[in-house]
């Protein structure tokens, strides 16, 4: 078998809204730098067909890229949730369409979530690429190591509502997010409601080393007003979908068994 066959393989999923070629360009470089993985790139454009024209021609003719277009705006859980549709691994790393993946990280998430099957998703530590070009280090409150179900939930508790980590960067298990029915809607918060519920039944890890370059500019999405204003009922929800998980139930040794149902690497 060769080297390339026994590599892991890992479904990147990038949903887009608003097609920026430079920044689409510098992420598909990322890509083309990661090693010993195989990768598929599954892009889903948030409107459109027309908006596929905004897309650089190296991303379109690229065999390794599935592009497709929602068709009209449905908004971000429902494009991740259509990308997700046509993952075609059993790993899957998310990057927003505005940031990059810093060379290893996909690597380096193959291989803890290969050495342990019980993990639901990894991530290592992040850097903010400033509007400047500067670099800053980004959220990450954990040292490298387990983390146990429920800890994060403990910690975004403890943060006021506020989620330690950036969740863009993580790298899931496929069979965790779909089992969870992938990301639910909500116009803020909806990686930290996935990311808490996913938690709360499975461990998680932090890595040793630097795998996600965060953009911060003035266009983002994530910092728009209409987000900030939608925090508080986020909230609301994220707590009331784990005690209502509680009362019902859910706990982590009713998943223990999901590693030995998943599908053996390609």
């Amino acid at each position: 078998m060769s080297a390339m066959a026994s590599s892991p393989a890992v479904s990147v999923l990038t949903p887009v809204r608003r097609p920026v070629g430079r920044f689409l360009h510098e992420l598909h470089a990322s890509l083309e730098g990661q090693r010993s993985v195989t990768w598929e790139w599954i892009l889903q454009v948030d409107g459109g067909e027309s908006l596929l024209r905004r897309l650089p021609h190296a991303i379109r003719t690229d065999p390794r890229v599935s592009v497709e277009a929602n068709g009209r705006w449905f908004g971000q859980a429902v494009t991740r949730n259509l990308a997700l549709a046509r993952a075609g691994h059993e790993l899957l790393q998310t990057v927003d369409a505005d940031d990059v993946l810093l060379p290893g990280a996909l690597a380096a998430g193959a291989a803890a979530l290969v050495a342990e099957p019980d993990l639901a998703l990894v991530f290592g530590r992040t850097w903010r690429l400033l509007p400047d070009g500067r670099r800053r280090r980004g959220k990450n409150l954990y040292r490298p190591g387990r983390i146990d179900p429920g800890v994060l939930l403990r910690d975004w508790e403890r943060r006021g509502g506020s989620c330690s980590i950036v969740v863009a960067s993580a790298m899931w298990r496929t069979a965790c997010v779909r089992a969870h029915g992938g990301w639910p809607a909500a116009v803020a918060g909806l990686d930290v409601l996935l990311l808490l519920a996913v938690n709360g039944l499975h461990p998680a890890r932090c890595l040793d080393c630097d795998t996600y370059l965060y953009r911060t500019h003035p266009e983002q999405v994530h910092r728009s007003a209409v987000r900030f204003a939608m925090r508080p009922h986020y909230r609301r929800i994220a707590r009331q979908m784990m005690s209502a998980r509680s009362e019902v139930g859910l706990r982590a040794e009713m998943c223990a068994g999901a590693a030995d149902t998943m599908p053996a690497p390609r």
